[in-house]
């Protein structure tokens, strides 16, 4: 997966800390540069979640497995339409002109650990205030694209206000130009910070070796002792 599959699908750049009045800057920077690829970007802010239904996260009844999303804060966003790379399996999309309460379009996997559903609520704190939020909708998110996807996803209407940066994903047909479209941005841009997908899946290759030694190397001791105690099995039987 991370040798073949990811790096066909990955973009080469995830671009961070954009401020909302240097979209149009940082777009007509990578424009300029033959080879850039599909350009995605997304408002973002940032929230933690403090209740569910109703019940402080310290006394809610949360699965082990998903109370990693519980710790610190969660980036989040606001979309008229469903992001790529996921799909809807419960309730349904708002509509594009959406205008009403707030709503919010969750993991549907972070849903069942923490027990909730369809018209259930949730409470985050974003920006110092409490803003309690319906979920609308559960979202299957294929993750091992690695491109953007957010667990929040709000309707329009309640993040928009809120001081807020712009994440972007970019992809460049031809690796050799990586190191280019990343001293455009950073030249021009000295506050945008750029991650290279690519450092990642090798740090992630890394781990994933080491993991892979120490299971060959627990099974090469399960198959010596197993060999001694057949060994013994044998001769105790030949006697």
């Amino acid at each position: 997966q991370v040798d073949e599959r990811i790096p066909e699908v990955a973009p080469a750049y995830f671009f961070i800390d954009i401020q909302p009045h240097q979209q149009e800057q940082f777009l007509a920077i990578l424009g300029g540069i033959d080879g850039v690829g599909e350009i995605h970007t997304t408002p973002m802010v940032r929230g933690r979640v403090m209740e569910i239904n109703g019940v402080p996260v310290a006394d809610a009844k949360v699965d082990p497995d998903v109370s990693w999303a519980l710790r610190g804060d969660r980036g989040l966003t606001y979309s008229a339409t469903p992001p790529d790379n996921s799909e809807v399996v419960e309730g349904a999309w708002w509509p594009a002109d959406y205008a009403g309460p707030p709503l919010v379009s969750f993991d549907v996997n972070l849903a069942k650990g923490f027990g909730i559903g369809i018209g259930d609520t949730m409470t985050l704190n974003i920006l110092g205030r409490p803003i309690t939020v319906e979920v609308g909708n559960l979202r299957k998110i294929d993750w091992g694209s690695l491109g953007m996807n957010f667990t929040f996803v709000f309707a329009p209407g309640t993040l928009e206000a809120a001081p807020h940066s712009i994440i972007a994903t970019v992809h460049v047909d031809n690796p050799a130009l990586e190191a280019e479209v990343q001293r455009a941005v950073t030249d021009a841009l000295p506050n945008v910070t750029a991650i290279r997908v690519k450092d990642a899946l090798e740090g992630a290759n890394r781990i994933l070796s080491a993991v892979a030694i120490a299971v060959r190397a627990t099974a090469g001791v399960t198959l010596i002792a197993g060999t001694l105690v057949l060994a013994g099995a044998i001769a105790a039987g030949h006697a």
